[in-house]
């Protein structure tokens, strides 16, 4: 991951399918520990996607509602935390 480019929409998109492997190899202790791990949420910290809705001003990116949907969906698009309320629906 470069991290010398502006944090745009697509960037911050791209980091987190860029994580996916990560987020997968997580997943399990994360469901088990009902927390996410200090390394994976390190990771995301490091991507910027902490950062993806605050504001410009506050050091944030300042994305769009389409970029946040689109990188909360590549993070979770083959692992779904806490996914036993969907089951119970």
């Amino acid at each position: 991951m470069a991290h010398g480019e502006p944090l745009t929409g697509e960037v911050l998109v791209a980091r987190a399918r860029e994580l996916q492997p990560l987020v997968r190899a997580h997943a399990e202790r994360a469901e088990a520990e009902r927390t996410l791990p200090r390394e994976l949420a390190s990771a995301l910290a490091r991507a910027g996607l902490f950062r993806i809705a605050a504001a410009a001003s506050c050091g944030g990116a300042e994305s769009d509602p389409r970029s946040q949907i689109l990188a909360i969906e590549a993070i979770s698009e083959e692992v779904l935390i806490g996914s036993e309320v969907c089951r119970q629906t």
